[in-house]
């Protein structure tokens, strides 16, 4: 089954996006959170007949931007989330977003990596916030992208909620109207992804 999604509600599904979530209690200081494997879903603009929405058509067969696991590890002094992917890839560029909440505000991270490169930026609203040892790092061999935040440039909270979306981006070359541009999208805290939002997990304690 197909559904349309509006494109500049996506818009790559950056920060704007509403928050999709209620106030679960809080659970210890790690959490873990598997997501079904095979519930890619790629965004097709040509199938849509407005040019402002697009349809998202179910893409199991691609691994590169499929989420599998979530492990949410809150420190005092550092918030540690690692994203398991089905396979990370190499030869094209993926974007990870990260929406951190916390008592008190929201933050967003943007990920964008090419290979085992990373470049981290960080967010409140549309203004970016500098954060020192704010890093990510890729591990090709375990399939992992893993975003380290210093616990300091969030104020330290007493907990947190994570919620993480991939999006993946391929060029098909030689096609009818020339080059297009694919884009395939999961989130880590529900079957593919939607047009509400994003899905948050559990509040995770600090250590």
């Amino acid at each position: 089954m197909t559904q349309h999604l509006g494109v500049r509600a996506l818009a790559l599904l950056l920060p704007v996006a509403a928050l999709v979530a209620a106030s679960p209690a809080a659970h210890a200081d790690r959490a873990v959170t598997t997501d079904p494997a095979g519930d890619v879903v790629l965004v097709d603009r040509q199938a849509s007949e407005d040019a402002e929405t697009g349809v998202l058509v179910p893409a199991p067969k691609n691994s590169t931007s499929d989420i599998t696991r979530v492990s949410v590890d809150h420190r005092p002094r550092l918030l540690r989330v690692s994203v398991k992917m089905r396979k990370v890839g190499s030869s094209f560029g993926d974007t990870m977003m990260l929406r951190l909440r916390t008592p008190e505000r929201r933050a967003d991270l943007m990920v964008m990596r090419q290979g085992r490169e990373t470049f981290t930026t960080m967010s409140r609203g549309f203004r970016q916030v500098k954060c020192r040892k704010l890093s990510s790092t890729v591990d090709l061999r375990t399939d992992k992208i893993i975003v380290s935040v210093p616990t300091s440039c969030i104020d330290t909270p007493r907990w947190i909620q994570v919620g993480v979306i991939v999006v993946g981006a391929q060029v098909e070359h030689g096609t009818d109207t020339g080059n297009q541009l694919r884009q395939f999208v999961d989130d880590g805290f529900r079957e593919g992804v939607r047009d509400d939002g994003w899905k948050l997990g559990d509040r995770v304690r600090r250590g």
